[in-house]
């Protein structure tokens, strides 16, 4: 698959991590690009962590920066979360106490 559908796919997979994880991300933004630069997607295969093609996304939170790394697989064609970095996993569970809930944390502690 080339990276140009990769990051298309990428893109639409926004709105899955929003479901999942019930955050905003602002999709429409990351696609008309008019958000500063440190919201973006970065597609690589280069980091020692993750021995497969990975999207990182890059965005904002009430707390500060969050970040979600995502793994490819490109046999099954899927996007799956690996990670999400303390600031995202801290605004989730903030947001979940608002209502009584406790957040399930399943990413993989990396």
């Amino acid at each position: 698959m080339s990276e140009l559908n990769l990051y298309q796919k990428a893109l639409d997979h926004i709105e899955n991590i929003e479901y999942e994880h019930g955050i905003h991300m602002d999709r429409e933004e990351f696609i008309s690009k008019s958000l500063p630069a440190y919201f973006n997607i970065v597609i690589s295969n280069e980091n020692d962590n993750y021995p497969l093609v990975h999207i990182t996304y890059n965005f904002e939170v009430s707390e500060g920066s969050a970040q979600i790394v995502c793994g490819y697989n490109e046999d099954e064609d899927i996007i799956f979360t690996l990670d999400l970095n303390g600031t995202l996993r801290s605004h989730i569970k903030n947001k979940w106490k608002l209502y009584g809930y406790e957040a399930v944390d399943n990413s993989l502690d990396v």
